[in-house]
């Protein structure tokens, strides 16, 4: 209800007085009770000669007042939504370096390969000198002959590397035999029986390789410690000569175990770390499989939150808020 001398909208319908000039309001009421339309507000006071009031500001207030808490929203929004936007492009950038790194080092240690080869037997003469007490102080030297050494008598084998191996033994045998005569002679039958013996521990598919590569290494030894002065030095009795050869082919014998444990100690290292590796890569895999995972689930929320960031900006500009109002215009 408006009073119908200032043109004042009411607070209540039961008020008796403006609030505003103080006019009685009650002949209005009756008159709207009876039927009678009263004039619009401008038409009373146009009618009483008195020039409407100005529409009381409380309404622009208001209406300012929820447009700047309306922007303030926006602000807040806006930075909220940039915060979670650089957040997500940092995790999905680090998930990306994490699912490529982690793939590519993966692939790495799976292909992780094991040399299951034996390493040729390498037995020193200068370790054997050491290893006696007292040390002997001269050195001999290999004398492979050029001197003719007695061969096997028997027929020739049926492949090169028994053939190859019985040239060996012979040598050894006539090493042996220009170290021990006059007092002891070695039979070659049971040097190439204690050979094979020894030979047959290497694996069967570097069998004939490494049985060549120590036979030759035996046979150069062998002469070497035929040759050594310091080994027909010092000889209380003749049987004293069958104990230190007899020592030296113990310790050619344990210094080639020795070797094959070692190798085989290695390789055995080696496919458990290989085996270890392999686990790993397949972790490595997992966690790449989950960074990429991350990764899309956080390019999405982006692209998400891109879409809304456009769509709210086009919905501003339609908004009221955008529009000049009928009061404005007025």
């Amino acid at each position: 209800m408006f009073c119908p001398k200032c043109g004042v909208q009411l607070v209540s319908d039961a008020t008796p007085f403006c609030t505003h000039c103080g006019s009685p309001i009650k002949a209005s009421a009756q008159a709207q009770a009876v039927g009678v339309a009263p004039a619009s507000a401008a038409a009373h006071a146009e009618a009483a000669g008195i020039a409407p009031a100005p529409v009381p500001a409380v309404a622009f207030g208001n209406r300012e007042a929820g447009m700047k808490i309306k922007k303030e929203g926006a602000t807040l929004d806006k930075a909220f939504f940039g915060i979670v936007r650089r957040f997500g492009l940092l995790i999905a950038f680090l998930a990306l370096i994490i699912t490529v790194g982690a793939l590519v080092w993966g692939i790495v240690l799976y292909q992780t390969q094991v040399h299951e080869a034996i390493a040729k037997p390498n037995i020193d003469y200068e370790k054997y000198k050491q290893s006696l007490r007292p040390a002997p102080t001269a050195q001999g030297q290999a004398t492979m002959a050029a001197e003719s050494t007695p061969f096997s008598s028997e027929a020739p084998r049926k492949t090169a590397f028994e053939r190859q191996f019985d040239v060996y033994v012979g040598w050894i045998v006539a090493n042996g035999n220009r170290y021990l005569s006059p007092d002891f002679t070695m039979r070659e039958e049971v040097v190439r029986s204690s050979c094979k013996e020894m030979t047959d521990r290497f694996p069967a598919d570097q069998h004939d390789s490494l049985t060549l590569a120590f036979m030759d290494q035996f046979a150069m030894l062998s002469g070497t410690f035929a040759d050594d002065p310091a080994n027909r030095a010092n000889l209380t009795d003749p049987s004293e000569k069958g104990k230190r050869w007899g020592n030296f082919s113990s310790w050619v014998v344990t210094e080639l175990q020795a070797q094959i444990e070692a190798e085989n100690e290695r390789v055995q290292k080696e496919t458990a770390q290989a085996a270890a590796n392999k686990v790993q890569a397949l972790q490595l895999v997992g966690a790449a499989g989950v960074a990429f995972v991350m990764f899309v689930f956080f390019t999405l929320m982006l692209v998400l939150i891109a879409i809304e960031r456009n769509t709210r900006t086009v919905v501003a500009k339609h908004s009221p808020e955008h529009t000049e109002s009928p009061v404005a215009a007025v």
